[in-house]
């Protein structure tokens, strides 16, 4: 009401109240409330019904969710709200096609990984209704952030003696949510503006959180360093030539940012997708680049994701290291 002027026909809050009170009414089965500060009654059904509000008789419509079982109600949510809280299960609709795609299902086929392949893919771990069977979910995150959390607890590098993390290239944002809930002051950093939009959304991170970035510049622009920072699946990009620097340099720059321990897992070349161009790519040839490449003198294995189930059986399995120094 403060943005366009009036909700529904209400043009004060009183009025809103009215309204409310006119649901709650015909879920009792009472009569409409009348006005209230000498205003008339905003009636939600009958004959001096607004022409915002349908019939309580009538059906409510729906539309097909594409990708998916279910439906999205176009007007009608009120009486199917009523209809739940009453017991019921299964109510009358009318189907009004064409089928559509919800605002969430349209940021996640935005955000690049998606857009490139022209799948129906989940980055990382997204609960709604509409997403179900027809959505592949590629990293499950759970494991990795269970061997980190415990390998914190461990060696004490928990709130309140280690309070800040970054993660870099933090896609939606689930390890930031995550480490936030743990109690630390958690950030990320993260390109793909799809992304960051689908972790506010679906994560509840604040814009504070992550920062829209390319992570060469954000690392190099930004002196700060972080208790605790992760990177997953981004230094192979950088090991195949594809990144602004080298990979040496790209490990620099994360290390600099590092201040108690450096999170890291990359692609691996038992991986159908790096067989050719990381041929000696694996965990002990990794250890080996990340010791002589940097002052880490610590590097734990902790173990591996398990990502590596159909339809990506032939990737991922990569081995999660802690790096310290």
């Amino acid at each position: 009401m403060n943005v366009v002027g009036q909700y529904f026909t209400c043009t004060r809050e009183d009025q809103v109240e009215q309204v409310a009170r006119g649901f709650a009414a015909r879920f009792r089965n009472d009569k409409p409330p009348t006005g209230t500060n000498g205003g008339s009654p905003i009636e939600t059904s009958g004959p001096r019904a607004s022409e915002f509000f349908s019939r309580p008789s009538a059906l409510a419509r729906v539309q097909p969710i594409k990708l998916s079982d279910c439906y999205a109600v176009v007007d009608g949510n009120h009486r199917l709200a009523i209809a739940y809280v009453r017991g019921e299960r299964t109510h009358p609709v009318r189907v009004e096609p064409p089928a559509v795609l919800t605002p969430l299902q349209e940021l996640l086929l935005d955000y690049a990984w998606c857009a490139t392949r022209g799948e129906r893919e989940l980055y990382q771990p997204v609960e709604s209704p509409e997403l179900g069977e027809h959505w592949v979910l590629i990293r499950r995150c759970a494991d990795r952030f269970e061997m980190m959390k415990r390998f914190l607890e461990e060696h004490g590098l928990v709130p309140p003696r280690c309070q800040t993390y970054l993660d870099i290239a933090c896609s939606y944002g689930w390890f930031v949510r995550e480490f936030g809930q743990t109690g630390f002051d958690a950030r990320g950093v993260e390109i793909d503006w799809a992304a960051v939009e689908l972790g506010r959304r679906v994560y509840g991170l604040k814009p504070c959180q992550v920062t829209r970035s390319e992570v060469v510049r954000f690392l190099k622009g930004d002196p700060g360093s972080y208790d605790i920072v992760s990177c997953f699946s981004l230094l192979h990009h950088f090991a195949m030539g594809n990144g602004s620097i080298s990979a040496e340099e790209m490990l620099r720059l994360i290390e600099r940012a590092t201040k108690t321990v450096l999170f890291l897992d990359t692609g691996e070349s038992h991986e159908a997708w790096l067989r050719d161009t990381l041929p000696d790519w694996d965990a002990d040839h990794i250890e080996r680049w990340l010791r002589d490449n940097s002052g880490f003198t610590k590097i734990y294995r902790l173990g591996t994701d398990s990502d590596n189930v159909p339809p990506f059986a032939d990737n991922y399995g990569r081995t999660l290291f802690a790096c310290m120094r």
